[in-house]
């Protein structure tokens, strides 16, 4: 026998072999430990097996076993609270990965409670299988009190138990379960499986012990977390608990499941906390706190693979895809006074400045050039070379003719230079000065962080998913996102210098709700891009026993095409088509030429009064010498 310790845990295994034999404390005779052994090789025998056990004694098996104190054993021993066995001890346990459990206490429905109240805890996910056998006392096995079972909270939440108790018929053994299914009383009715005879070793039935209990949950209710946001679920009318007056794209997925496992769901809304937030604690609100305080089996509308959320709840498989963009304000007419700088792009004026600089620059160098190689004496004047090389760009005649060759050869270089430039920019000009011009509009998420727009919803569930980005531009965006009310929303629109956030659906819709208002939609500007996309999920419990079968059949339902067909009946019926079209159409048209008012040519004006200003000032300067000089 080997004994090690395990986050300060004593734990005990047998090794015979090849095999991992318990120290176990639920078995007296060897026909005990053959029907443990037989339900193990038939139903366990793809993981391994955990015994809690207050009694002591060895069984064989042919799969993996551990034997661990149970909550009664420490409680007695070692004064353990509840919370540190399950913190300190259980959670290591459970993060084995074992799937099968011995249960053989004093107190069964305790050690259960605790052994759920632990999976939600730990990474570690799968379908648990529980067998409960009573405690032997003085040769005579103990009844096991099954009901106190069935009684308690987490029997609602595992389908696959088996309680074994020992019947009036001497060497008779019952292997019970609940019934889990139907109503709510209904599924504490305790049913017998089958019956076991020690004296022949056999199954009088050989029935399947673990039954799939979710393929027919017979009319069983489910709790289904939800709130109205269209077109993922729709409510209609006052009475919210009226299954005629919901509907939705996600809520037709779930009753497909209903359908097929004979169920029923109950709607938990949560309109006021919308998708709502899970604390640290496991305590939350909204549709995300109802399903981690279990007060829902299932959670939908519109949630996305959030990594903060799989830590606490199981995730369905993915079955849309949708993108989170904004409708943002509309690119803005540019100011007419600055129709002369329009024709040419920032970086191209940069080009002419620098090509005059240059100009002038080699222009000085030829003068001073030809004063030296002909020994003249001609004064160089620096504004005169200057006036000299901006004539030529602006296609006006010399002031004085020159005899170099080196200078008629950049005067001859600089004409054609102007030449071609002058012509482009009286054609551009001339389409600025009568087609309206507007800024850049913002389509990506690049776009939003440069212009540094604020942008908002009323829940910050629309960036969870970017909550651990190391983009830097998805950082500015983030920082940007703004939380604000129904109202306040309906208020910013209006005033159209928000972004506000919608979803681009799968079949090319958008899921745009009620406080943008048509009148203002039609004023914004959809984003080419998405700033992200995600999938969308439905979310359960951790370790729910319907998260397998869920993602069956919305796979099963996604091959057959139905969500698109769905998208469309939804948005059509409930969503408003001006608003839909009003999205998806450009926010403004070519308004063609425009007549040429004063408008167009303030910038021409504005330059003549520069020039004039500057000609006065000059002035004013030469004169100011002068008299300073004579004096």
């Amino acid at each position: 026998m080997c004994h090690f310790k395990m986050g300060g845990m004593r734990m005990r295994l047998l090794i015979l072999k090849f095999y991992v034999f318990v120290c176990c404390a639920c078995f007296e005779t060897q026909e005990i430990c053959k029907m443990v052994d037989l339900i193990a090789q038939r139903f366990l025998n793809d993981t391994c097996l955990v015994v809690f056990s207050n009694n002591g004694c060895a069984f064989k098996s042919v799969i993996p076993a551990l034997y661990f104190d149970p909550y009664d054993t420490l409680l007695e021993n070692e004064n353990m609270d509840s919370e540190t066995y399950k913190t300190t001890y259980l959670t290591e346990i459970l993060e084995i990965g074992c799937n099968g459990f011995v249960i053989q206490t004093k107190n069964p429905a305790r050690q259960f409670v605790l052994l759920e109240e632990t999976f939600v805890l730990v990474n570690n996910r799968g379908n648990r299988k529980l067998i409960f056998l009573p405690l032997l006392e003085k040769s005579s096995f103990k009844n096991l009190d099954s009901h106190s079972i069935v009684e308690t909270r987490s029997a609602n939440y595992v389908p696959n138990l088996i309680m074994v108790e020992p019947s009036v018929t001497k060497n008779i053994f019952n292997l019970k379960t609940h019934y889990f299914g139907g109503t709510s009383n209904q599924s504490k009715e305790i049913i017998v499986l089958d019956t076991y005879n020690i004296t022949s070793g056999k199954f009088l039935l050989d029935a399947n012990l673990f039954p799939d209990k979710i393929k027919d949950l017979q009319g069983k209710i489910l709790r289904a977390a939800v709130f109205h946001y269209m077109p993922y679920v729709v409510l209609t009318g006052n009475d919210t608990q009226n299954n005629s007056q919901i509907d939705g794209t996600e809520w037709r997925m779930a009753l497909q499941f209903a359908k097929f496992h004979n169920c029923t769901f109950e709607r938990f809304v949560s309109d006021e906390e919308s998708w709502g937030t899970i604390f640290d604690n496991r305590t939350g609100n909204g549709v995300l706190g109802a399903l981690v305080e279990d007060r829902a089996d299932i959670g939908f509308v519109a949630l996305y693979t959030w990594y903060h959320e799989s830590l606490y709840l199981d995730l369905t498989t993915a079955y849309i895809r949708t993108g989170v963009t904004c409708l943002v304000p509309p690119p803005h007419r540019l100011p007419l006074w600055r129709s002369p700088i329009l024709p040419f792009s920032p970086e191209l004026w940069a080009g002419v400045v620098t090509t005059l600089i240059i100009c002038n620059v080699v222009s000085f160098l030829l003068h001073y050039g030809a004063n030296y190689i002909f020994f003249e004496d001609n004064k160089i004047v620096s504004a005169i070379a200057a006036l000299e090389v901006a004539g030529i760009f602006l296609q006006q005649g010399l002031i004085k003719n020159r005899k170099e060759l080196s200078w008629r050869t950049m005067a001859f270089s600089m004409l054609a230079v102007s030449v071609l430039l002058c012509t482009a920019y009286s054609s551009s000009l001339a389409s600025a000065m009568t087609v309206p011009r507007y800024d850049a509009p913002i389509n990506s998420a690049e776009d939003m962080a440069n212009r540094d727009l604020k942008w908002a919803a009323t829940h910050d569930a629309w960036i969870f998913s970017i909550l651990q980005t190391d983009d830097p531009e998805l950082k500015i965006v983030l920082k940007n996102f703004r939380i604000v009310k129904f109202n306040e929303i309906i208020k910013r629109s209006a005033e159209m210098e928000w972004g506000f956030s919608i979803e681009r659906l799968s079949s090319g819709h958008f899921a745009v709700q009620e406080y943008l208002q048509q009148k203002y939609v039609e004023k914004m500007h959809l984003m080419a891009s998405d700033i992200y996309w995600e999938n969308c999920v439905f979310m359960l419990r951790k370790s729910s026993a319907y998260t397998t079968w869920f993602s069956l059949r919305i796979l099963q339902v996604l091959a057959s095409g139905i969500p698109a067909r769905w998208e469309d009946q939804v948005v059509a019926e409930y969503l408003d088509y001006g608003t839909q079209k009003a999205v998806s159409k450009e926010t403004f048209v070519d308004q063609g030429p425009m007549k040429m008012t004063v408008a167009q040519v303030q910038g021409t004006f504005f330059i003549l009064f520069l020039g004039l200003l500057l000609a006065l000032c000059v002035f004013v300067g030469e004169i100011t010498l002068k008299r300073s000089v004579q004096i």
